[in-house]
């Protein structure tokens, strides 16, 4: 029986582990924005159940228990317990990437301090939401009967208190996260498995068939020129033997016919046609068409055996070629992974900064090497926050210029010809140039007076 390979069982788990923890994390962020979905709340749980299942398969004991308590919190989600509020939802997404970071770093189980740890912060964090859910209920009932009473004033100085209460806990959210988990862990997981779609692995076992029948058959082409080149040697050699006896016979019959006496009268019988017609030389030139003909034959086969191996080795370069694109294409994952972690980047950056920012993703289906979606995750990452927190207004000030409150960050992706293209976008005022000459200058990157001096299309080089 086969000895079971533990660090590839691992290595599995990992992987297989990450892909459902960044389905817990996208079906989270749906969640918030549609609470009644209950096919989503099924699968988040579906989810948590799997890692559990898988992560006791391969020996990690303490991750299937903090799994199984994940997975009572989801429970408590499907039964309406507790509502995906902003709140809840932002501990839920950061305990969820805190999770996958770790197992992913140490590529071991939690130890036992670990995985106390977890489950505290899990506990506390659900109780605390449960409380605060059942106080926000009982506050709104009390509430309820009060409305209509408060002047303009009344109701201008609650909403700019709701404000400043929503910006400090929007804030404190992510701050306390940080403290709870502390820095933020690397969530990449083993390079050394990808998923693959059944479809692709049949292509690629398909070409592979053609490819061997293929190679089989020029197999047998080559061995029928191999015996016509033998068949070409043999000819040749009866050619070069009758030029041989004809030689040395002509040789002969020359030397004997100077020595013949003139009276000799032996061919007398014989007419001048009969005699032509067996004389040595009439005898050659008929041996010479025959194994001409033969010679002609043999390079007819030659020549159509080269037709047909030129065929096949030309169908052989399509399967290669095709079994080279199949190939690249093993390694070409959708980019909505990518996506999803803008997804979750906009909305993690808009809470920091307190501003309302949605984001339009198009061209999700889109497949890029998996390699190249790794090292365009930070770049992505970056470029989104930036958006948020120095393209997009706040509230207040794209209200006063008649815009929408929320802001929108465009995301897209396209092929063109070979090469992919992304192209992100926002509806904010932008960058300002005078604000960035003037930080350009007091992190002494600038004088004052370049700064004042630089030209407007070169200001944008400084970032």
């Amino acid at each position: 029986m086969a000895k079971i390979n533990k660090k590839e069982l691992v290595d599995f788990f990992l992987m297989e582990s990450a892909e459902h923890f960044e389905a817990i994390q996208n079906g989270l962020l749906v969640l918030e924005r549609d609470p009644g979905n209950w096919s989503v709340i099924d699968e988040l749980f579906r989810s948590a159940h799997t890692i559990k299942g898988s992560a006791a398969m391969v020996g990690f004991k303490n991750v299937a228990h903090i799994a199984h308590s994940l997975e009572d919190t989801l429970d408590q989600l499907r039964k309406g317990n507790i509502t995906p509020e902003e709140k809840l939802v932002t501990f839920l997404l950061d305990f969820v990437e805190k999770f996958n970071g770790l197992i992913n770093k140490n590529k071991r189980d939690l130890n036992e301090q670990e995985t106390e740890d977890f489950e505290k912060i899990l506990e506390e964090n659900i109780t605390s939401e449960q409380k605060q859910q059942e106080s926000t209920e009982q506050s709104d009932d009390s509430s309820a009967g009060k409305e209509g009473s408060e002047t303009p004033e009344q109701t201008e100085l609650a909403e700019e208190k709701s404000e400043r209460v929503e910006s400090a806990t929007r804030k404190a959210i992510l701050e306390n996260a940080d403290e709870k988990y502390n820095k933020t862990l690397d969530t990449s997981y083993s390079d050394e498995f990808i998923r693959i779609r059944l479809e692709r692995l049949d292509n690629l076992l398909n070409l592979v068939g053609e490819l061997i029948t293929n190679k089989n058959r020029q197999t047998d082409r080559v061995h029928a020129l191999k015996n016509l080149g033998v068949d070409l040697e043999y000819t040749k050699n009866r050619l070069m033997n009758i030029i041989k006896e004809f030689e040395e016979k002509y040789a002969y019959s020359m030397e004997n016919l100077r020595e013949m006496p003139a009276e000799d009268s032996t061919f007398a019988d014989f007419s001048e046609t009969e005699f032509d017609r067996y004389d040595d030389f009439n005898i050659f030139s008929r041996r010479l068409a025959e194994i001409g003909n033969d010679i002609v034959t043999i390079i007819n086969d030659i020549l159509t055996n080269f037709t047909y191996f030129t065929e096949e080795t030309d169908y052989i370069g399509k399967i290669t070629d095709s079994l080279q694109r199949n190939l690249t294409d093993i390694r070409m994952v959708p980019v909505d992974r990518l996506f999803n972690i803008a997804l979750r980047t906009v909305r993690t950056a808009s809470i920091s900064e307190n501003k309302l920012v949605n984001i339009n993703l198009s061209g999700e289906s889109i497949e890029l090497d998996k390699s190249l979606i790794d090292a365009l995750n930070e770049v992505i990452i970056h470029i989104i926050r930036n958006a948020v927190s120095h393209g997009i207004e706040d509230r207040k000030t794209r209200k006063k210029y008649g815009k929408n409150e929320e802001g929108i960050i465009n995301l897209s992706a396209s092929r063109e010809s070979n090469i992919i293209v992304f192209e992100i976008s926002d509806d904010g005022e932008g960058i300002d140039p005078a604000k960035l000459k003037d930080k350009a200058v007091e992190l002494g990157i600038l004088a004052r007076y370049d700064a004042d001096n630089m030209r407007a299309d070169k200001v944008m080089d400084l970032i």
